[in-house]
């Protein structure tokens, strides 16, 4: 071989390896960089899932303290003895210290029976005032503090006392302290002006000793930011990350609110705990290059074996996603559409929301086939409509309820993008939400809208429609009635007393309706003293009559300024037998022929008079 071309083939050989040199050192800055980005991305979720764990501990915290104080306030008078052991029962059933039931002038009473007055304490104060409250409670004996819940009991529309409860901080730090980067994360729960809602007890933490987060962060050196600059993105309720050095050691913090009150969580962890993976790659590929460098004839060996280290990376990489989509609270779902709609991949939150467990979710008659869940029989029409939003954009947006295995019914929402086109079908990755909360809040919204606000009570044209539905649905196949009730010489009571004393009349009768019928009857105002009222599935028309009669003894017991027996009620009642049908219409005229006759005939009395198509 000429001497050239042995020049040659040695620059061409140096040249390679200057490329692959090159080439791996560019490698490792983008897998160190990629490590790097992926340890701050897990610092962030780590972070968002401890506040979403803090805000929803302390939110189910006030949900049970405002269920039990719906139930003592729903409570006749009891003895001490009954209150302190309900009292005793709500602090075992949550991390309450204590428990405690005030009056309105803030004398209270704990589950041991200790009296206290918290009428000074600000939870107090603002629960008495109808709030709920979630506020710190410092303790000067020991310099410790607990968070204080309160919410307000309310009767009859006003508040009549306030229950709290003291919970336990070490609860609360046994969810935002869990295991994580190996040991060296740790959290902590600030308020925006820097004070100390709970410090951490991690022997790694670096600001055990300071009294205010924001005093401990101007003694650091930050990294890309200063001092000010934090607060300020704190009073903008921003998140973030930010770099801060001390006691020569480099941390992150991630920094988010909470949504309660004024809260932040500090989520701390080592800068080399961030970057223990980056170095061990770093070192991974050095050692290739400088191996490839040496060894020209081994770069097969040595190409495969990076590609063997990258699985591994990948595989790693896989299921730290899997870990973290496990802990994600709603489900995370890779569907293949078809001939059906297959589960290929979902993390436990989607079988959580299912109401199965991934063995009988997969191998039971269901078969990982999520429509067999579907409460819409149309199994066909919602495939059509499938397919029908994937062609138009390549994306799948349906909202839909399901049947879960213990026979509850919920809504869910399922939002998925198109990763891949099959010629049946296509392979969508989804994310599934439980939106059942959402729809039970908005029938509750079109509920109130539907209420009048003074009594509460269906409006006119409410109470007609409500009515109308339930006559046709009900076609029959049970006795109902409806009654038309007036309030007697009501025009007496506004000249007499003043209007005042006439909405207080209206109010009361309004109340009586309320507490005589049941509570699925439909009850209405449909004019300004007139109201009607429309009872389902009644037996026989004795019952009918025993209810109005215990309604008119009632109405009786009405005061008006110190005086009792002056206020009677007018009832017209159309019972509509089993197996007779009837419109609105045709009942209601019925019902007001019956009010008529006994306003004519004597007031403060009943008549019912049956429905007869032939007749009407």
């Amino acid at each position: 071989m000429k001497k050239s071309n042995l020049y040659f083939l040695a620059a061409a050989m140096a040249f390679l390896v200057l490329v692959g040199i090159a080439s791996f050192w560019n490698f490792s800055d983008k897998m160190y960089r990629h490590a790097a980005e992926q340890g701050v991305q897990q610092l962030t979720e780590y972070g968002e899932s401890n506040a979403y764990s803090t805000k929803t501990e302390l939110l189910n915290t006030v949900n049970l303290l405002r269920a039990a104080a719906s139930g003592f306030s729903r409570a006749d008078a009891v003895g001490v003895n009954v209150l302190q052991k309900e009292l005793r029962s709500v602090q075992q059933n949550a991390s309450f210290e204590e428990v405690r039931l005030a009056n309105l002038q803030g004398r209270s009473i704990n589950g041991a029976g200790s009296v206290r007055d918290l009428s000074s304490d600000r939870f107090f104060q603002r629960s008495a005032l109808g709030e709920c409250c979630i506020c710190v409670k410092d303790d000067a004996s020991d310099g410790t503090s607990n968070i204080m819940i309160s919410v307000p009991m309310i009767a009859e529309g006003r508040v009549i006392g306030v229950l709290c409860g003291e919970y336990n901080l070490y609860a609360l730090s046994k969810i935002t302290n869990t295991e994580s980067f190996n040991g060296e994360g740790y959290a902590v729960l600030v308020r925006a002006d820097g004070s100390y809602v709970m410090s951490s007890a991690s022997p790694k933490s670096l600001n055990t000793q300071s009294v205010n987060f924001l005093d401990f962060i101007g003694t650091t050196t930050l990294t890309g930011s200063s001092a000010a600059d934090f607060r300020a993105e704190l009073e903008k309720r921003h998140s973030g990350v930010l770099t801060c050095t001390a006691a020569d050691q480099t941390r992150l913090i991630y920094y988010t609110p909470v949504g309660i009150n004024d809260w932040y969580l500090m989520q701390f962890v080592t800068s080399a705990a961030i970057n223990a993976h980056s170095r061990q790659v770093e070192t991974m590929v050095l050692t290739l290059i400088l191996e490839i460098s040496l060894v020209l004839l081994l770069m097969g060996v040595l190409v495969n074996f990076i590609l063997q280290m990258y699985r591994k990376a990948r595989q790693e990489e896989l299921n730290r996603f899997k870990t973290l989509a496990d802990n994600v609270p709603g489900g995370v779902a890779e569907i293949r559409i078809g001939s059906d709609y297959v589960v290929q991949y979902a993390n436990q939150g989607f079988f959580r929301l299912m109401g199965y467990s991934k063995e009988e979710y997969m191998d039971s008659a269901i078969g990982g086939r999520c429509l067999k869940q579907l409460t819409d029989s149309d199994y066909e029409a919602m495939l059509v409509e499938i397919r029908k939003q994937i062609e138009k954009n390549g994306e799948l947006h349906l909202e839909y309820q399901i049947q879960c295995k213990n026979d509850t019914v919920k809504w869910v929402s399922t939002d998925g993008t198109v990763i891949k086109k099959e010629r049946d079908g296509a392979v969508v990755q989804a994310i599934l939400t439980d939106t059942t909360w959402q729809k039970q809040k908005l029938e509750k919204i079109v509920e109130s809208a539907r209420l009048e606000k003074m009594t509460q009570l269906y409006d006119k044209v409410s109470t007609q429609n409500i009515i109308s539905q339930d006559l046709l649905q009900q076609a029959g196949n049970a006795a109902c009635a409806l009654i038309m009730l007036d309030i007697d010489n009501f025009k007496h009571f506004n000249d007499t007393y003043g209007h005042a004393v006439g909405d207080e009349v209206i109010l009361s009768v309004a109340r009586t309706i309320q507490r005589v019928f049941r509570p699925e009857d439909v009850k209405g105002r449909i004019g300004g003293d007139e109201f009607m009222v429309f009872l389902h599935n009644i037996r026989d028309s004795s019952i009918l009559a025993n209810r109005l009669e215990t309604f008119r003894k009632a109405i009786c017991t009405i005061s008006v300024e110190g005086q009792t027996g002056l206020v009677s009620c007018s009832a017209g009642a159309a019972l509509l037998p089993t197996g007779t049908i009837a419109d609105y219409a045709a009942l209601f005229q019925l019902a007001d022929k019956c009010l008529y006759e006994i306003k004519r005939t004597g007031k403060g009395a009943f008549y019912i008079e049956q429905y007869h198509p032939e007749v009407q």
